[in-house]
């Protein structure tokens, strides 16, 4: 089940601005052309006038389509030497200048102190809480070119200067078709860029946790990869939790953990809860309310058939979601809404269902009511363990020692099961067992 991703803001001009010794601050360069008002920018006679990988014809804008006016932001574009080698953003009108001002001293002509200049990206305002991604490109871009000034003048040259304007055409084209490119300045030295998507830290990880592949590890694998990953990738299935991966894998449950947020992270995989027929689902209302893309209907109908059988309409499919309430487990469900092996993979259909947020788990939280003292309540955590605690025969009938503490509401079955390494009908027994000193109530949720 693939998942999408949010394509980088679209850059709207790019434009190369340097301190000149008799004109002060300017563009020397802008793409496209007469964009940015004031800049006093020169289309030069290109001896690469368009990218070498491209037959791109060279854009001009016309004056209604001015952005804005660079004499108001050319101060804080190529600013005092102390503000240089750092970030800058500027909002101006509707639009944002983002660029990395860098000035080179003591430069190699002698015919001047110092060179300063800056290569701005210019992004629509409505886009700037989206441009992160792109603050590294524009301090390598910066950063790369003062290396390749100091070593060889490039930018102070007027032979290799003249580069520029093609080098922004490429960089122009390339970051917003592919948010890629390589630009050779010379035989040696080559712009790399890639703009990388932003993702946001992925949700905690936990023993309990049943991490769902969104890709065919096996055709990725590579040798240079961390021994643990490597290790550990074979055995995410969708149905097996971190705990019993850190058993099959032989690694410490940490590591796993450390390695699935990391593939979390990539949104390579999805993590779901623990599939049982005792489980209990609940579907949410946005699954009525809210019309379903085509694309993932079909996908639904494929993923859940189970294998040479026929697919089911997304009607039927649907329908059954819709049966999922509080209180009814899945073994119910399926003897309520008549659902068989032939007609339906049940533990593929909760899955996808979890996935694309059709269904939410509701987990059972037990708490032990005393008929004594009261039970120490809302201090007692469960912390991870590095692996499952082994199944002990002698506990099988007796529960141990440090399970009424942690009856407390706040530790679900999953929980507890996978900290105690044992099934959730010796979770029950041991529940059962302590009826002398109390009941066991749980709170569904």
């Amino acid at each position: 089940m693939a998942h999408a991703r949010k394509l980088p803001p679209r850059i709207v001009s790019i434009f190369y601005a340097i301190f000149h010794e008799t004109h002060g601050r300017q563009i020397e360069y802008q793409v496209p052309e007469g964009l940015i008002a004031g800049g006093s920018s020169t289309t030069p006679d290109h001896t690469r006038s368009c990218p070498r990988k491209h037959n791109c014809p060279q854009s001009v804008a016309t004056s209604s389509d001015t952005l804005f006016d660079f004499e108001s932001i050319a101060t804080y574009v190529l600013p005092p030497a102390d503000f240089c080698g750092r970030l800058i953003t500027i909002s101006v009108r509707n639009h944002v200048v983002m660029g990395f001002p860098v000035r080179v001293e003591g430069h190699a002509t002698r015919k001047r102190t110092f060179f300063q200049y800056n290569i701005c990206f210019v992004f629509h305002s409505s886009q700037s809480t989206d441009l992160a991604p792109y603050e590294p490109v524009v301090r390598k871009i910066g950063r790369t070119l003062g290396n390749h000034e100091q070593e060889s003048s490039f930018l102070s040259t007027p032979k290799t200067a003249k580069e520029m304007h093609s080098i922004l055409e490429q960089i122009h084209e390339d970051l917003n078709r592919h948010a890629e490119a390589s630009i050779p300045l010379d035989l040696i030295n080559s712009l790399e860029l890639k703009v990388l998507p932003l993702l946001p830290n992925p949700k905690p990880v936990y023993d309990w946790s049943v991490p769902v592949p969104f890709v065919d590890f096996s055709k990725h694998m590579d040798r240079s990869w961390d021994i643990t990953m490597q290790q550990v990738i074979p055995h995410i299935d969708g149905i097996s939790h971190v705990a019993k991966i850190a058993l099959m894998s032989k690694c410490d449950a940490g590591l796993v953990r450390e390695t699935v947020a990391h593939l979390l992270y990539y949104q390579t995989v999805h993590l779901i809860d623990i599939f049982q027929y005792s489980n209990v689902y609940a579907h949410r209302k946005s699954l009525i309310s809210r019309p379903t893309e085509e694309s993932v209907i079909l996908e639904c109908r494929t993923y859940v058939a189970p294998q040479n059988q026929a697919l089911l309409e997304w009607p039927t499919l649907l329908d059954l979601y819709t049966q999922f309430t509080p209180g009814t487990s899945v073994k119910s469900w399926t003897e309520l809404a008549g659902v068989t092996a032939e007609r339906v993979d049940v533990r593929r259909f909760v899955t996808f269902g979890l996935i694309k947020g059709f269904l939410r788990r509701i987990h059972a939280y037990p708490y032990h009511i005393s008929d004594g003292s009261p039970t120490n309540s809302g201090n007692s955590t469960l912390q991870a363990a590095t692996t499952p605690t082994a199944i002990r025969p002698a506990t099988i009938n007796s529960p141990p020692d440090d399970l009424v503490p942690l009856l407390d509401g706040n530790h679900h079955t999953d929980q507890l099961c996978v900290h105690y390494g044992v099934g959730l009908a010796v979770l029950e027994r041991w529940f059962a067992s302590l009826k002398p000193q109390g009941k066991v109530r749980c709170i569904y949720r």
